[in-house]
């Protein structure tokens, strides 16, 4: 619950409970992820909240300035809207290159009273940071990268090793309708991701204490360094370029 009265009812009667993510990154424009979930006001005067206004934006401008109106709202009433959806800017998030802590606001005003406004907490992350697991883990998919043009460069060498294994080289994903085809194609994946020579180092250096920066398929054959996390999203792009179906998985251990 996100209180937004002053110190007096008399002055700002209103209450807000606000859903949101705590966070805003470029894979939540890209994948239209809401950033806002639930928006209701209440109105705890003696006397009916006419012309109300809620107002939403932040700092850093991330999304379009939102403005939300009701007629009224009658004493003790509680009003919910519907139309939430906050367009996220697609510019500042693609160069947003570390995370910067910021806010989103919301400011609630009707006629006769004294408008009220809050900060709430919105981290705008990094343009390839992973939050993590504590909000939002599925958004790791945005990660994948199958059309990175690194991937090709393991398919290749997958398929050179389909090709001296079985005398077929095709990465054909289900095609076969042999399951044991599609085992032998995520094998030959593995193996040609072992023959990068990968070696593991810390996630980029920030200052996230959650979550972690990803490397794309392209600086982790470059570099040949990468995370475990790393590794894994690069694993599930090449089995996606060829039409395996990855999923990522995580696990709490202990």
């Amino acid at each position: 619950m996100v209180e937004l009265s002053q110190q007096s009812h008399a002055e700002s009667p209103f209450s807000v409970r606000a859903e949101y993510t705590p966070f805003v990154n470029f894979a939540m424009q890209q994948n239209a992820v809401p950033l806002l979930r639930e928006l209701a006001v209440t109105n705890f005067s003696d006397k009916n909240a006419t012309h109300l206004v809620v107002r939403l934006w932040s700092d850093p401008p991330v999304f379009v300035e939102k403005t939300l109106s009701m007629e009224a709202i009658a004493p003790g009433a509680n009003y919910a809207f519907s139309d939430l959806a906050l367009t996220l800017l697609r510019e500042p998030l693609r160069k947003q290159s570390e995370r910067e802590e910021g806010h989103l606001w919301i400011e609630v005003a009707a006629d006769g009273f004294t408008p009220a406004r809050k900060p709430l907490p919105l981290a705008v992350l990094a343009y390839n940071e992973w939050y993590g697991v504590s909000s939002l883990p599925e958004i790791i998919a945005a990660h994948v990268l199958p059309n990175d043009p690194a991937v090709e460069r393991i398919l290749a060498e997958a398929s050179k090793l389909l090709l001296e294994k079985t005398q077929d080289g095709s990465l054909s994903g289900y095609q076969s309708g042999d399951p044991r085809r599609a085992y032998t194609q995520v094998a030959a994946i593995y193996f040609a991701t072992v023959r990068q020579k990968i070696s593991y180092i810390n996630p980029p250096a920030s200052f996230e204490k959650t979550g972690q920066k990803i490397r794309t398929p392209e600086h982790l054959l470059n570099r040949k360094l990468g995370t475990c996390m790393d590794t894994t999203v690069l694993l599930a792009a090449c089995f996606e370029q060829v039409g395996l179906r990855p999923a990522v998985i995580i696990l709490k251990i202990g």
